[in-house]
Order: C-alpha cells, then sequence, then structure tokens
C-alpha cells in the first residue's frame, strides 16, 4: 500500500502522522500493511513507563490477526514489522474469535519471541455464557495459563486488563508497591 507524502524511506515520524491521516479511510475486508512497506529511515524507541522495557514507538497491533489476516498473512507482516525495527506487539485473548491472534502469534514468533515485547489483554467474555471473564486472582491466573499456552511462551512482557472492571474495586486488582 502506497501512503500518499511517505514517498522513499519516510521518518517514524512521518509514517505515524500519515497512518493516523489514513485511518479516517475507511479499509475492505483484506489485510493492510500500513507504512511497513516503505521502509524507515530510523526506527525510534522508548523506555516503557518506568520498567526497563524498551519498545519501539510504532507497535503492530494485533486485533486483525484471523478476522483479516489469515495465517500467512500474519506471518508475512510479523516478520516484515520485526525486521524494520517494530519490538511492540499489542493483542488480546479476545481478538481473533478468542484466542486466534494470541495462537498466531505464538505459532509465527518461534526464534523471534525474544526480539519483540509481547503486550497482552484480558478480562473480556471468552465463552458464550460470559462466565470466562474478569479480575479475580482465580479467573486472572487461569486467563494468563491459557494466553502462555497460545502463544507457546514462558513469559508475557506486558499483561493488562482490557477494560475497567467497575465490580471489583481496583485496590483488588493492583498491588501497592513497597
Amino acid at each position: 500500500m502506497e501512503i500518499p507524502g511517505c514517498e522513499g524511506k519516510a521518518t517514524t515520524r512521518e509514517i505515524i502522522a500519515r497512518a493516523i491521516e489514513m485511518s479516517r479511510y475507511q479499509i475492505n475486508k483484506r489485510c493492510v500493511i500500513v507504512g511497513l512497506d516503505r521502509g524507515f529511515e530510523s526506527m525510534d524507541y522508548r523506555k516503557l513507563g518506568n520498567s526497563d522495557l524498551v519498545i519501539s514507538v510504532v507497535g503492530l497491533g494485533c486485533n486483525n490477526f484471523v478476522h483479516r489476516c489469515d495465517l500467512e498473512h500474519t506471518r508475512a507482516l510479523v516478520h516484515k514489522a520485526i525486521d524494520l525495527g517494530v519490538t511492540l506487539f499489542d493483542t488480546a485473548d479476545v481478538y481473533g474469535s478468542r484466542g486466534g491472534s494470541e495462537s498466531f502469534l505464538g505459532q509465527i514468533l518461534g526464534d523471534r519471541r525474544k526480539d519483540v515485547v509481547l503486550a497482552t489483554k484480558f478480562g473480556q467474555p471468552m465463552d458464550d455464557a460470559g462466565e470466562l471473564k474478569g479480575t479475580s486472582r482465580r479467573y486472572v491466573m487461569t486467563a494468563v495459563e491459557a494466553s502462555l499456552k497460545r502463544l507457546r511462551t514462558d513469559w508475557i512482557d506486558l499483561y493488562q486488563l482490557h477494560w475497567p472492571n467497575a465490580v471489583t474495586p481496583i485496590e483488588g486488582n493492583v498491588a501497592r508497591p513497597r
């Protein structure tokens, strides 16, 4: 896909600005690689909050895997992103028909897992009855184990609650630093 105004090499800032501008347009149901086909002059990186994680300023949102991108398109997209310096991959347990996005990433990353910062989310219903969801300790432990299995990895770099839970007080979801 051509990105108007980003002919030849483009800086990270130019790619982001053009991708945001282009996101206003309707995208037909097909896998679109926005900006990754043009190349970067250089990728910018920064620390994630107060952590020791260093991430690319351009991340790859993985919510279209399965529904809009089949396995082979997803494989090409993920490898191209890594080759161009993208290190942040953002998915969730519910993406791709409840687990599909994580499963695709697990199949694709292999030895390249060590080269990325993998962020995934939990908390949304993972079944039709709406029972496999929430923020209880029991559910979080079950959800993280399921995500680790689908992602075929021993660790998740950033594990997040997908949406705030109005039922459970925030104190029940987070621990205070000691």
